[in-house]
């Protein structure tokens, strides 16, 4: 048995149980992954209130994202040695979820290998990053810009493309909604926080 959040229904956060739940075994071709980091962002708000266009059909164990390390080997898998730190998207697997676990059976091929001595309660929010890389360079379908807003800039997402922005020379107006979330995105880099 594992501890895990299971959600039966849509709703406020009281839909969330901390329960016991049966391990996962990795199938052949998958990893078995032990959590050491797990990322909570708007899309897991989403998925509780039942809002999410990626819903997991319910009851779910809920979660998009995670680090951690390979605990065990499913038959057949070579590319992953068992104590890897290891990223894992939902976005990868046939389900949106499944993260808020302390384990979690996945393909290999699904998996994101980290380099070793990585931060791995960093490596949690890269999904972050892949939404804000997004954004700025491949949304943009070419168009020229010198200049972002980032709205919730002190949030993850906003975090992440204002530093990400910075990197790519753009200038980059953040917006929050607090004094305090105004220094943190200024010290991110934001030019200017209102």
């Amino acid at each position: 048995m594992m501890k895990a959040i299971l959600m039966e229904r849509p709703g406020p956060p009281e839909v969330l149980r901390y329960v016991d739940v049966p391990m996962p075994k990795p199938a052949p071709g998958q990893a078995l992954v032990r959590a050491h980091s797990i990322g909570v962002g708007m899309p897991e708000v989403l998925v509780r209130r039942g809002e999410y266009s990626w819903m997991p059909p319910l009851p779910a164990i809920p979660g998009i994202e995670m680090s951690g390390l390979v605990e065990k080997l499913g038959e057949g898998v070579t590319s992953l040695k068992v104590g890897q730190a290891v990223f894992v998207s939902a976005r990868e697997l046939n389900v949106r979820g499944g993260c808020y676990a302390e384990y979690i059976a996945a393909d290999a091929e699904a998996l994101y290998p980290l380099p070793d001595g990585v931060d791995l309660e960093a490596a949690a929010a890269l999904s972050n990053y892949q939404v804000a890389w997004h954004l700025l360079h491949s949304a943009t379908n070419g168009m020229r810009y010198g200049s972002l807003l980032a709205t919730a800039a002190a949030g993850g997402v906003g975090s992440a493309l204002v530093q990400l922005g910075k990197l790519a020379g753009k200038r980059v107006i953040g917006m929050v909604d607090s004094n305090e979330r105004a220094a943190f995105a200024v010290s991110l880099g934001a030019d200017g926080a209102v």
